[in-house]
């Protein structure tokens, strides 16, 4: 290398400890089948996404390892960041003490001892969380996945320089709450719940930043139109980190718990996970992860 050329950065390695048992991979299958291309990318046992850390455009990689969780970023973790990933990783739950709660249930019994150390996996960004699970509206997780690309691509910022890029973050409430959206391809029907969910935060109608209590920011969700029970319920598990919250009407959990090609009703789910509380929400991923959904 010559003279004039700086040398080359070597990213910081630090390490999320978690709580075992730790299903790492399974996580990391969740996180892959809705990975945003662009924005995040899962391949192998690595999780990336870009981001802005210190106001910069910056990337960061979970790498799964045995017995817990390695992150390499460009800069060492704020406390902020830390706490994002732990969210999104569910790193600190007592899994033993949740399974002992559910295993009054012989479906979920089965579940738990197939993966006991599922987690429910959070998200990176409330407030696209909420987007895309609008857009994710009664379409498949592919389908709303490739919504949510279309999205990004015509509205998303462009970070340029990042490996392994091209790179973009997701668009901001500022944006969606004024931008065309009915012209991204595949969202014109849920455009104007979009827009409205986008305005709402703006105007702090809304807040998904934790500083209200859940039942607040779940009624202030379903005040919107086109946002109802289910798409409250799957923010709060997931944005929110609410373990209580129970998606009912998902079809999922329906066929999970319903009897030979008869689904159950949404009001059956809840009476059937009356006993799962206050749980729901690992329940539902229990169930989830052996491919009903």
């Amino acid at each position: 290398m010559g003279d004039d050329c700086p040398p080359r950065s070597r990213p910081m390695r630090e390490r999320l400890v978690v709580t075992a048992p730790y299903d790492a991979g399974w996580v990391l299958s969740f996180l892959g089948a809705r990975a945003l291309p662009g924005v995040e990318r899962v391949e192998d046992s690595t999780w990336e996404r870009a981001t802005l850390l210190a106001g910069r455009p910056a990337l960061v990689r979970v790498h799964a390892r045995r017995g817990g969780l390695e992150v390499d970023a460009p800069a060492p973790l704020d406390a902020p960041t830390r706490a994002r990933l732990e969210r999104l990783f569910d790193t600190r739950t007592d899994v033993r003490r949740v399974r002992a709660a559910l295993s009054v249930d012989a479906r979920l019994r089965r579940a738990m001892a197939r993966r006991p150390g599922l987690r429910v996996p959070g998200a990176w960004e409330p407030f696209e969380t909420a987007v895309r699970a609008i857009i994710g509206q009664q379409i498949s997780v592919a389908a709303a996945v490739t919504v949510a690309r279309r999205l990004v691509e015509v509205l998303g910022t462009s970070w340029p320089g990042l490996p392994g890029g091209p790179w973009r973050g997701f668009p901001s409430p500022e944006v969606l709450a004024s931008a065309p959206l009915e012209d991204v391809p595949g969202l014109r029907l849920r455009a104007p719940v979009i827009r409205a969910l986008a305005s709402a935060v703006c105007s702090g109608a809304l807040r998904l930043d934790g500083s209200w209590p859940l039942e607040r920011v779940e009624a202030a969700l379903r005040s919107i139109r086109g946002i109802g029970a289910w798409t409250a319920s799957i923010v709060a598990l997931r944005a929110l980190g609410d373990p209580d919250a129970l998606p009912a009407a998902d079809l999922g959990l329906r066929r999970a718990l319903g009897q030979g090609r008869r689904l159950a009703s949404a009001r059956e789910v809840e009476r059937r996970a009356e006993r799962w509380r206050p749980w729901r929400g690992y329940a539902t991923l229990w169930l989830w992860s052996e491919g009903v959904a």
